[in-house]
């Protein structure tokens, strides 16, 4: 392995790892914020449902972190709920059954979340992936204005033409290489969609 290419693996690490480290930073800070607001209520209003609010902050840290910070951020609202919000208060230990019932079924459902948030983001970055690889392919056409590679794609299916055929209006809608892209965004949509439970357009 050459020197150059070893710096440009331990570059690449370091910046793997500080990338890690805020993710891991950025659960912490949410759930600090999220249980922050959580006693707010609960002095002003009485609120008692204790984990309300960490719900959307695992959802967030999943879509943007990952499963690793959204697992951190889950078992440390467990925590927090279980040690400021749950009797004996300032105590991790839970008394009522009830209570101990439902951070169970709070963490499962972080941990379902969790895994549901990292799926969801990893196919988004394989599908900006795609695109990003369609673009160099296309020579940067797919890169131009945002809806109109889109729409002349929809109404060439609209009008039964495959694409690359002429336009009535004589405009070329694409050549092979809008094709072939065309073909794995519609691979990569088609796969999102079955995932997420919807259709494709």
């Amino acid at each position: 392995m050459k020197s150059a290419d070893r710096r440009e693996t331990i570059a690449g690490s370091a910046n793997w790892i500080r990338g890690l480290n805020r993710n891991y930073a950025f659960a912490l800070a949410g759930v600090l914020l999220a249980g922050a607001i959580r006693y707010r209520l609960d002095v002003a209003l009485g609120f008692t449902q204790p984990f309300v609010l960490f719900y959307p902050v695992i959802t967030l840290i999943a879509l943007l972190g990952g499963f690793g910070p959204a697992l951190f951020a889950t078992v440390l609202s467990a925590g927090t709920a279980a040690y400021f919000f749950m009797e004996p208060l300032n105590s991790f230990l839970v008394e009522k059954p009830r209570d101990l019932v439902g951070l169970l079924l709070f963490t499962a459902m972080g941990i379902v979340i969790s895994a549901i948030g990292d799926q969801f983001r990893r196919r988004a970055q394989r599908l900006q992936s795609l695109v990003g690889q369609a673009d160099v392919e296309t020579g940067g056409r797919l890169g131009g204005p945002p809806g109109r590679f889109r729409r002349d794609l929809r109404n060439a299916a609209a009008a039964g033409r495959t694409v690359g055929e002429e336009a009535p209006g004589g405009g070329v809608i694409g050549d092979l290489e809008n094709k072939v892209a065309h073909q794995r965004l519609a691979v990569a949509a088609e796969d999102v969609a079955l995932h997420i439970g919807g259709g494709v357009e």
